[in-house]
């Protein structure tokens, strides 16, 4: 499957998308702190039975993954994400996966 969008990636009933809500290394980024780094945070989603997207329960994490990312680097992260999920989501058993996901940084990339 290709993603087209970089920030949002949907595979069957199950949707992952990046946001970015000014969180950093240490809480809130500080951008006049030259150690931190404006960080992304992932939200996974199902589709309910009327079709609209309902985020999951303990599904949304900050990452180790930078905002200002390239695009490909966003999309191949959500696409590895939802690999590394999806069966554990569509079982209910997702809560650890995702938790040890957080820990998502350019490197895990091929």
């Amino acid at each position: 499957m290709t993603n087209n969008n970089p920030d949002a990636y949907e595979q069957g009933d199950v949707r992952v998308e990046w946001d970015d809500i000014g969180e950093g290394v240490s809480g809130d980024y500080n951008d006049n702190d030259p150690d931190d780094i404006a960080l992304l945070r992932f939200y996974f989603a199902t589709r309910n039975s009327a079709g609209e997207w309902e985020d999951l329960e303990n599904g949304s994490y900050c990452t180790r993954f930078p905002v200002d990312s390239t695009p490909q680097q966003r999309a191949q992260a959500l696409e590895l994400l939802m690999d590394r999920a999806y069966d554990d989501i569509l079982a209910g058993n997702y809560k650890r996966t995702i938790e040890e996901l957080s820990w998502i940084e350019p490197g895990w990339l091929k």
